[in-house]
């Protein structure tokens, strides 16, 4: 059983006969064979880049040239980053609402080379670094307020118990615990 009226004709590349959809044609499709057979016909057609290979390398290897020569009035570094930056703004960005300080030897920076604040205030309260396991929590709930008076640190599950104390639980449908809506 065939899903579609087809046509009969014969592949531009190698000259054998098959039958294409006839959608396939109407669209300007359907003149090869095979995937392969396209491929040979568009490769033997396409021209070739004015540039040649050998051209590009000479190019790249005189353009290196320039780099590493001081007198070409190149610059020698690559762009500025940090405070040396003309973007610089200080060094503090706001990302989720939180404050982050450009800090990139610490040990918990991201990529980008910034901590959050809240961090860097809790190890300097505490004297320690503050542990993968354990997590720095606001207890006003305002995140960009670092006060010491407001950051308590404490594990992921205490964390966790903290922010569903009071909410109650009801078992579901499979057996787990879910969230029950607090009765008005």
């Amino acid at each position: 059983m065939q899903r579609g009226k087809r046509t009969s004709a014969s592949c531009e590349q190698c000259g054998v006969a098959f039958t294409p959809l006839l959608k396939d044609v109407a669209r300007g499709q359907g003149r090869f064979c095979t995937k392969s057979c396209s491929a040979t016909w568009s490769a033997l057609r396409r021209t070739p880049h004015p540039q040649t290979t050998a051209s590009r390398a000479k190019t790249a290897a005189a353009k290196r040239a320039q780099w590493a020569d001081p007198t070409s009035g190149m610059r020698q570094m690559p762009r500025p980053i940090g405070a040396a930056s003309p973007a610089w703004k200080g060094g503090e960005v706001r990302s989720k609402g939180r404050v982050m300080l450009y800090h990139p030897d610490h040990p918990r920076a991201w990529t980008t080379g910034y901590v959050y604040r809240a961090l860097l205030v809790a190890e300097a309260a505490l004297g320690r670094p503050v542990l993968r396991g354990e997590i720095v929590h606001h207890r006003n709930e305002v995140k960009d307020d670092d006060r010491p008076e407001n950051l308590a640190v404490m594990t992921r599950g205490d964390h966790i118990r903290l922010h569903k104390k009071g909410v109650p639980r009801r078992r579901g449908t499979r057996g787990r615990f879910i969230v029950a809506p607090l009765p008005s």
